[in-house]
């Protein structure tokens, strides 16, 4: 990995290359940001360079995961929701089926939920072949900004961590002017 710091600015010159394997850029790009204190807040975010192939795969493992998630999540509240349903609108006495059912439909929200987190696994790993899945980890770690310093007097900035070293020393040469 190399790293590059520089100094604190809302954008910086980026080299015609995917960050992560050095192909020619497409349009589309890699958000990179660093959150800073316990709000989550994200204080600086900026765009790296993909090529079309990195950045499809980046695009189908996503999709995939977001599918697991929001279909995990969907069956999850449709089954709470039924469950209070029958609660709220039928006579549910104790021990009855009514009574019966609405207890497997709530433990069967909760189990479909933590059902989505192995499903989004399967959709995202096993379900991939090996080369995309490859590529899809190399574009997560492709770029990493360990420490970012605001400043409001100029003396900010920021670390990234580069696995690409064609990439970092393209970055460098482009912002020389601002790499500490």
């Amino acid at each position: 990995m190399k790293v590059v710091k520089v100094k604190q600015q809302n954008q910086y010159a980026m080299p015609p290359v995917c960050c992560v394997c050095g192909a020619p850029s497409g349009i589309q790009k890699l958000s990179v940001g660093k959150s800073v204190g316990f709000s989550g807040k994200r204080t600086v975010s900026l765009s790296f360079p993909l090529c079309d192939t990195c950045a499809n795969v980046n695009k189908t493992v996503e999709r995939r995961g977001n599918i697991g998630c929001i279909t995990s999540l969907s069956l999850s509240i449709l089954l709470f929701i039924s469950a209070m349903v029958i609660i709220m609108t039928l006579e549910v006495t104790p021990g009855t089926f009514l009574d019966n059912l609405t207890k497997v439909l709530i433990i069967l929200s909760v189990f479909s939920l933590f059902g989505g987190f192995i499903i989004t696994w399967i959709l995202t790993t096993v379900g991939i072949e090996k080369g995309i899945r490859n590529t899809y980890k190399q574009t997560r770690k492709a770029v990493k900004m360990t420490s970012y310093k605001r400043s409001f007097f100029g003396k900010g900035h920021i670390i990234f961590k580069f696995t690409n070293e064609q990439f970092a020393e393209l970055f460098k040469q482009l912002n020389k002017d601002v790499v500490l």
